[in-house]
């Protein structure tokens, strides 16, 4: 997690995989490497680990954000607002939610 933290995504990315390959239900894991693809601009492959994030960890709204992000670069902006609208019913006090929904013009 800190190679994310420090940008490096290219190497976040790899120690993301190794980890997955250990352990494919690591939420956390799945979810950084849905973070660094992102980031590295591969976002279908982002888009699969993102949903995967997703499904292993429904209640984080950590992966319903970062997987709402994935969704509205690749255009999908009526999904990408539903993980955001979600990720804000499960803490309503996230200021990344908060800021997402106010961009795409959804007051709460």
């Amino acid at each position: 997690e800190l190679s994310v933290k420090k940008f490096d995504y290219v190497r976040a990315e790899r120690f993301f995989r190794r980890v997955v390959a250990f352990n494919e239900r690591n939420a956390e894991a799945v979810l950084g490497l849905a973070v660094s693809l992102l980031r590295l601009d591969d976002v279908a492959a982002a888009k699969a680990w993102g949903e995967r994030a997703a499904q292993l960890a429904p209640r984080d709204p950590e992966a319903r954000i970062v997987y709402g992000d994935i969704l509205r670069k690749l255009g999908e902006d009526q999904r990408a607002l539903m993980e955001w609208r979600e990720a804000a019913l499960l803490d309503p006090n996230h200021r990344d939610a908060k800021k997402r929904l106010a961009r795409a013009g959804v007051t709460q």
